[in-house]
Order: C-alpha cells, then sequence, then structure tokens
C-alpha cells in the first residue's frame, strides 16, 4: 500500500508545474479513492499542509487524506498498522480482510 501512495504523490507532483497544480491534481485523486472525508475537508488538510514542511499522519485507511496531505512540498509520514477500526467489533479472523 505504501509504495501506491507514494507513487501517486511521485506522479502528481512530476505532472504539475506549480504549487496550486499539485493541490488540486492531489485533491482531485484524493476524492476518487473510497473514504468519508468530504472534498472541502481535503482542501483544507492541503492549505494547512502548504504552511509546513514535515507532516505525520496517525491513521490513513487507503490514503485519501494523505494525498491532500501531500500538497506540501514538505515530507508527510503516515503511520498505520492497518489493523482496521477499534471501535467495531470485527472478528479477529476477518481482520486481514479489511485491507
Amino acid at each position: 500500500m505504501a509504495s501506491v501512495y507514494h507513487s501517486n504523490v511521485r506522479e502528481a507532483r512530476r505532472d504539475a508545474g506549480r504549487a496550486a497544480d499539485v493541490e488540486t491534481d492531489l485533491i482531485g485523486r484524493a476524492v476518487r479513492l473510497p473514504g468519508d472525508t468530504r472534498r472541502v475537508e481535503l482542501e483544507w488538510l492541503a492549505e494547512q499542509a502548504a504552511r509546513h514542511q514535515r507532516i505525520v499522519e496517525i491513521g490513513a485507511y487507503v490514503g485519501r487524506s494523505t494525498l491532500a496531505l501531500a500538497a506540501t512540498p514538505g515530507v508527510v509520514v503516515t503511520v498505520d498498522d492497518w489493523y482496521g477500526p477499534r471501535d467495531v467489533k470485527i472478528a479477529k479472523e476477518h481482520r486481514p480482510k479489511l485491507w
């Protein structure tokens, strides 16, 4: 999974000539991923990310917010144990099938 996110970010940064283009392309890619984060929230994350050189995201799910955070010219590190939600009862044998 991590290589997919890295590839998406690298391609978007390479394809875009200006920072605004990178942000727009990453948001566009992000909204096509499954998840509950709304476009306006992704745009806000990208705006906040542009103010920082280093960002750490805890819990990535499938990377929707990660792509929005990647609008920064700095570094984004995402940490996830791929265990899934803690607030939902999921049988141990089904957890590996979540991702």
